[in-house]
């Protein structure tokens, strides 16, 4: 949905690496400490009281730069009472169910790949519906993040690869391990994230999320714009977001294209933030044939507005067909539906085959029920120096001890350090060389170097 990874200031990298950046630094707005917007009850929680100061804080800032084109290029340093004491590439990701990734390639009807593609798709933001939306740090310039998840290999006795079984209920084939086990034994898969920062004008991330052992591996580069429109936050994907790419090593290296859609983030007003997708998403798989398109909007249901997805499954032509304006509703007439999707987003989703009009619809995802896995990360003493706990280490013990004069401070003087390094770089007529990844992202697709130092 956001792609997002990402509320991004631009402010914990250099203030420029060229005369033109410099120029636009200069012209940065500044932000008064005041406006006229009125404070919401402050509620008797502490730490709901002290959530509810965030974002008001953040409103008012905000509110000065209604106009603005986009707000992640901007060089706005916030302090640290507006933030959450974690950093950029931990806190977004699309892992939060890794038993719906590792299924996708499981059936042998390519119809049934794609719609595991879209299940995955759907259920990804899931941590949206029960955490509070927090703004995290900027990742540094060469910010490298690694964790992992252990899903076990659970043998169900009843028919788990049923279609009317979502994969991540007891009755599924696989489910997140829960246990303190850090290691892949026999009996679990091992799904890995790799991520570092390889642009900080524009802020831009590269990331590998694989499960070498079932050959499944889906990259991409996360660049965001965003900007603020009376009463919401609309974030959209940046020129270098090209989408996901998932590719099946076991079915023939197919290659689905995900597409984002846009993301919006409201309440403002109420102090109950709360993000929803909104626009189209489209997958293609170009060697099946395949593409799946899905529309998502707020929509009266059954009397309540509610986030609704609508979808549908098709054959379209690789060659011929550019469907990168169509939605659900738009498809063209000549083209027969295979499937269609429909629900609520924040709730149950359902697909329904056009070959059995007659039949009931079969649950896709149930985002109240779905268990997200538990992440793995090394200890600090583990972790290399350009690791994001270990880059803010510092500035997040005294955020938890809510000492923000003092992890302010350390946050300023982390991104001077940032800066002065930029300004060798210059100096030296040095190129920035990412440390994982191949320096070419002209396709959207990165590429992990042969003998990127992994630490997982």
């Amino acid at each position: 949905m956001f792609k997002s990874k990402k509320s991004r200031e631009s402010s914990a990298e250099p203030k420029a690496e060229s005369k033109a950046e410099s120029k636009e630094s200069s012209a940065a707005p500044s932000i008064p400490d005041t406006t006229q917007i009125p404070d919401s009850p402050e509620p008797a929680d502490p730490e709901l009281q002290e959530d509810q100061k965030k974002t008001s804080g953040m409103f008012k800032i905000l509110a000065k730069l209604i106009g603005v084109k986009d707000l992640i290029n901007l060089r706005l340093s916030l302090p640290t009472q507006y933030l959450d004491p974690v950093s950029n590439l931990e806190y977004w990701g699309y892992m939060e169910h890794p038993d719906y990734f590792i299924r996708i390639p499981d059936n042998d009807d390519p119809v049934e790949r794609i719609i595991n593609t879209a299940r995955w798709w759907i259920v990804k933001d899931s941590k949206f519906l029960n955490k509070k939306l927090s703004k995290p740090f900027n990742s540094v310039l060469g910010e490298q993040f690694f964790c992992k998840w252990l899903v076990e290999k659970k043998i169900s006795t009843s028919p788990s690869e049923s279609r009317e079984v979502s994969p991540a209920s007891d009755n599924s084939s696989y489910r997140s391990v829960s246990q303190t086990s850090t290691g892949a034994t026999p009996d679990s898969y091992q799904v890995e994230y790799i991520t570092e920062q390889v642009s900080h004008h524009p802020p831009v991330s590269a990331y590998s999320y694989r499960c070498e052992e079932k050959k499944i591996e889906a990259v991409g580069l996360d660049h965001i714009s965003a900007r603020f429109a009376s009463l919401s936050v609309i974030i959209s994907p940046g020129s270098w977001n090209k989408g996901i790419f998932l590719t099946l090593g076991t079915r023939d290296n197919e290659t689905y294209n995900c597409t984002h859609s846009n993301g919006q983030v409201v309440g403002w007003l109420t102090n109950k933030l709360k993000a929803i997708s909104i626009g189209t998403i489209r997958i293609t798989c170009p060697k099946t044939k395949l593409a799946c398109i899905l529309d998502f909007a707020e929509k009266n249901w059954y009397g309540k507005i509610k986030d609704i997805v609508e979808g549908v499954v098709f054959t379209y032509d690789p060659e011929n067909s550019d469907i990168q304006d169509w939605t659900s509703k738009t498809i063209p007439s000549n083209i027969t539906p295979i499937a269609k999707i429909k629900g609520q987003w924040d709730g149950k989703t359902f697909v329904e085959y056009t070959s059995k009009p007659e039949s009931e619809p079969i649950l896709l995802v149930d985002m109240h029920t779905a268990k997200p896995g538990k992440k793995i990360v090394k200890p600090i003493e583990e972790q290399g120096e350009n690791e994001s706990r270990k880059v803010w280490g510092k500035v997040m013990e005294k955020m938890v001890q809510r000492d923000y004069t003092n992890a302010t401070k350390l946050k300023i003087e982390l991104e001077e350090y940032q800066r002065t390094l930029a300004t060798e770089r210059v100096n030296s007529a040095q190129e920035f060389i990412p440390a994982l990844f191949v320096k070419d992202f002209d396709d959207g697709k990165p590429k992990l170097l042969d003998d990127a130092k992994i630490n997982i």
